[in-house]
């Protein structure tokens, strides 16, 4: 019974495939080339971001980037030259004008994206890549440029790395491995490697962003001490040396009683201070709209029994907030509510 119904089902397979066979085929054309086309702008990217980075790009690290085999490579090395993508001498890989505007758009479309899902759809910084990863190949010039004024004209992408301009140019930057940092000296992340990814997921969850000041402490050969403005923590050496670091003099100093607006008890009223310089786009927007400004009084005005979120009083009204927006919010404790400052005049969610 079972070999009659497979038969069955095979025959009728058949001729439904026998039917759409034309479809099918245009479909099967059009899938390859479309892979054929991301393979290309993937190899562009690489290449450019190589080249951003101050490295001169060869063919070990092009195919270690695509992950394919070296016949893959070099078949695909050749087409890209024949179409006048790339110039080849030796081992080292230029790209041409023409590849290098063609890159640029690619490598753009992949930050700004980065930028537009941590700064807008708040989505989780280790997740940003690979979503980007498949949306780069889909924004064109007029979308890309939309996207690019909606956002303010970021410089750099949630990782830190910078965004080209559609002729391939970046402003110029000097950075240093924490590795490489003075102790004692005051240093503000500028870049976190996004790669490996378990690597990034690791100091994601020692609390580091680009953005953060942090102070070397201490230094030995397997881990390097770091402070910032909450807490004392060690970091593997491994891991350091994917944390790229600059000067951070001018950033102002935080009261030694500031504290992240989560952390304030209920029933205690504070100043805000400030917004932490990593958290930007439409959520810190919308925060500074709502009243969350340097100088304004906050207080918790109702705790929620499952954590999330808190009801926070400012500017006399009442604003729901979560704690990982409330905790990029820094303020200075000031006292107690009184009985009369305990209600606001409305409600609303944040």
């Amino acid at each position: 019974m079972q070999l009659w119904v497979a038969i069955g089902i095979g025959v009728l397979l058949g001729l439904w495939i026998g039917r759409h066979r034309r479809h099918l085929a245009t479909f099967w054309c059009g899938w390859r080339v479309r892979q054929r086309r991301k393979l290309v702008e993937d190899a562009l990217k690489a290449l450019l971001a190589e080249t951003l980075d101050g490295r001169e790009p060869n063919g070990a690290q092009l195919r270690a980037a695509l992950g394919i085999s070296e016949v893959r490579l070099s078949g695909l090395l050749a087409e890209m030259a024949e179409r006048g993508l790339l110039q080849l001498a030796g081992d080292s890989i230029r790209l041409t004008e023409t590849g290098r505007q063609w890159a640029a758009h690619v490598l753009r479309a992949h930050r700004l994206w980065e930028r537009y899902l941590a700064d807008e759809a708040r989505m989780a910084l280790d997740a940003v890549h690979p979503a980007a990863d498949r949306a780069e190949h889909r924004l064109d010039e007029q979308r890309l440029e939309q996207l690019e004024a909606h956002l303010g004209y970021p410089s750099v992408d949630p990782h830190g790395d910078l965004i080209p301009r559609s002729d391939g140019t970046v402003d110029g930057r000097t950075a240093y491995q924490l590795t490489e940092w003075e102790i004692n000296r005051k240093a503000r992340i500028v870049h976190i490697e996004d790669e490996p990814p378990g690597a990034f997921r690791q100091l994601l969850a020692a609390g580091l962003r680009p953005g953060k000041t942090i102070q070397l402490i201490g230094r030995s050969d397997q881990e390097l001490v770091i402070r910032d403005s909450t807490e004392v923590r060690s970091l593997p050496a491994s891991l350091a040396r994917n944390v790229h670091v600059e000067p951070a003099e001018q950033v102002p100093e935080l009261p030694p009683n500031a504290m992240p607006l989560s952390s304030l008890a209920r029933g205690t009223t504070a100043r805000i201070v400030t917004l932490d310089s990593e958290f930007q786009g439409f959520a810190r927007r919308r925060l500074l709209d709502l009243g969350f400004t340097p100088g304004a009084r906050v207080a918790v005005a109702l705790d929620n029994v499952f954590g999330d979120p808190r009801a926070y009083l400012v500017r006399g009204t009442l604003i729901a907030l979560r704690s990982d927006h409330a905790s990029h919010i820094w303020v200075v404790p000031e006292g107690e509510v009184s009985g009369a400052e305990s209600h606001g005049k409305g409600r609303t969610t944040g």
